[in-house]
């Protein structure tokens, strides 16, 4: 039984005053340190917040950014098909142009399908690009000429943006017209 017993006053104290459990015998120190530790914590909390300020600010600049690309994507993307689709309708009508009147009334069987379908598509792609006079040029010269396919004329989406006008109805008009009195010769 050659247990010592040791006190409390023998134990070593740190040197700055903190006793083995961490805890200050000198209460200004105390107070010195939990003032350390809170300006330390402030000072990350500023860090931190301004951290996610900026973070958020450059989301806010990203979105916005994102949002006017898209917007001129949609705007600019539309120009360029337009454009593109305004010289492929320029081509056939230039196409169409260098047949002669004398080649083209006595044309038959599938040159005039094929003169028909060429005029077919570049009224189309006029009436879709919105050159509405253009179209219904296109459309009158077809009708005067024959083609007078009602049923083609009011349901082809293709001319949606043309049925309101007046001259589309009375071309229209003129078509169902000779659709209903159509004689197939004997």
């Amino acid at each position: 039984m050659n247990e010592t017993v040791k006190s409390p006053a023998d134990e070593p104290v740190p040197a700055n005053g903190a006793g083995m459990d961490g805890q200050t015998s000198d209460p200004a120190a105390t107070e010195r340190d939990g003032f350390a530790v809170i300006e330390a914590l402030n000072t990350e909390n500023a860090a931190l917040k301004d951290r996610m300020l900026r973070t958020l600010a450059e989301m806010e600049n990203l979105r916005r950014r994102t949002e006017r690309e898209v917007a001129d994507a949609k705007n600019y993307g539309v120009t360029n098909l337009a454009r593109d689709m305004l010289n492929v309708a320029d081509n056939l009508a230039r196409a169409l142009e260098h047949i002669p009147a004398e080649v083209r009334a006595n044309a038959d069987g599938e040159f005039k399908s094929l003169i028909e379908g060429v005029e077919l598509t570049a009224r189309d792609l006029t009436a879709a690009l919105g050159r509405r006079e253009q179209a219904l040029d296109w459309l009158e010269n077809a009708v005067n000429r024959g083609f007078i396919n009602y049923t083609f004329l009011i349901c082809d989406p293709f001319l949606n943006n043309i049925r309101g006008e007046e001259r589309f109805k009375k071309l229209t008009g003129h078509a169902k017209y000779e659709w209903e009195h159509f004689e197939v010769p004997e």
